[in-house]
């Protein structure tokens, strides 16, 4: 079981991800934008991150950096 982060402004895709990933047993945190995927990213040790690249406020581009 891995620890993953998905990052995604729309909730629709967020929602299809985790329940296709808890389903395969995984730990999943849903985040909606950059600002708050950075403060996930470093109050947890994650696996895998999985993110969108245009979003609000920070993209995931920003956020990879």
């Amino acid at each position: 079981m891995a620890k993953i982060l998905v990052v995604d402004d729309k909730r629709e895709i967020s929602k299809v991800l985790d329940r296709i990933l808890t389903a395969r047993e995984h730990d999943i945190d849903l985040c909606h934008d950059g600002v708050e995927a950075t403060e996930m990213y470093d109050a947890h040790d994650y696996d895998l991150v999985v993110t969108d690249i245009l979003m609000p406020e920070k993209d995931g581009l920003e956020f990879a950096k």
